[in-house]
């Protein structure tokens, strides 16, 4: 499953390899396309089942996009409906984005 999503400052991709019981592999994508060049970053993502995570690192806008472990506790619905918010914090601003099916 690949969900997507953009607010104006970033784009995030997260894929997702899962069977019906279990997430076998996650892997979130970030990339700036709101002209931000580098800086600390925080990626917030919270799941349905109450748990989550928090990532901080670099950006720097040289390297494209910016790679990170995804944290779902469970496998995501199916559905082409289905949506979840993630959450990315810098400089004293924070975006939020719906990630939506692809």
């Amino acid at each position: 499953m690949t969900y997507e999503g953009e607010s104006a400052n970033w784009k995030v991709v997260y894929r997702i390899i899962q069977d019906e019981n279990e997430v076998k592999r996650q892997l979130i994508e970030i990339q700036s396309i709101g002209g931000i060049q580098k800086g600390l970053i925080t990626f917030k993502q919270t799941n349905p089942r109450g748990s989550g995570c928090e990532h901080n690192f670099d950006y720097d806008m040289k390297v494209d996009k910016e790679h990170i472990p995804g944290c779902l506790d469970g496998p995501r619905p199916d559905n082409k409906d289905d949506s979840f918010k993630v959450f990315i914090a810098w400089d004293d601003q924070e975006e939020k984005i719906i990630l939506k099916v692809k």
